[in-house]
């Protein structure tokens, strides 16, 4: 896995946790698993045992199998990562963040673009969605289009370091050196143990 697919992933992970037990009561399993702890050994093995149980509903156990998908992508586990997701959409072909996360870990732009629009046709208020697909759209050139879908991303989540940080490379690219620094600046304010690549780009 390349570093700037770990730093998606992680993001990924980070951004679909659900926040902390309610009431302070302990976490079963499955909690624990989608939440996640920021330790991809850890976070897999309380997946794994969430998924060892029986009666789960199918949407439940989608969201475990993703959950336990970027645990395993965050161990370089790709080939098992995606198993996990073909599994996941076959219980719940709805589930957008199984899109984005596959859209992360496959090689092939124009396979990840179509992962990409389905999760945003799934979910239009996606904004990591949103976000990596205007990147997708930076990578191929298109920059009308990867900045349309950056400030749309930021019209819903204002302060999205992914959206930020995604269009503050699309301003250098643009040789736009200083609003550049300035959202890289803001991702850094904002998040800088998902994004400490950008401190590279200042």
């Amino acid at each position: 896995m390349t570093l700037k697919t770990r730093f998606a992933v992680v993001a990924f992970v980070v951004s679909m946790a659900l926040g902390p037990a309610a009431n302070g009561q302990p976490m079963n399993d499955g909690e624990a698993c989608l939440e996640g702890s920021g330790k991809a050994v850890v976070d897999e093995a309380y997946c794994r045992r969430a998924l060892s149980r029986r009666g789960l509903a199918d949407v439940e156990r989608a969201a475990l199998l993703v959950a336990r998908a970027g645990a395993l992508a965050n161990l370089d586990e790709v080939p098992g990562a995606l198993t996990e997701i073909t599994r996941a959409l076959v219980l719940n072909p709805g589930s957008a963040k199984a899109y984005l996360l596959r859209a992360l870990l496959i090689r092939d732009v124009e396979a990840k673009l179509r992962d990409l629009d389905r999760a945003v046709a799934l979910n239009p208020y996606f904004t990591d969605a949103l976000a990596h697909r205007g990147a997708a759209y930076l990578r191929q050139g298109d920059e009308r289009a990867a900045l349309a879908d950056f400030d749309q991303a930021l019209s819903i989540r204002p302060r999205s370091s992914l959206a930020l940080f995604f269009k503050g490379v699309l301003r250098f690219k643009q040789a736009r050196y200083g609003a550049a620094e300035t959202l890289f600046r803001r991702v850094l304010a904002l998040a800088p143990v998902q994004h400490p690549i950008a401190a590279l780009w200042l």
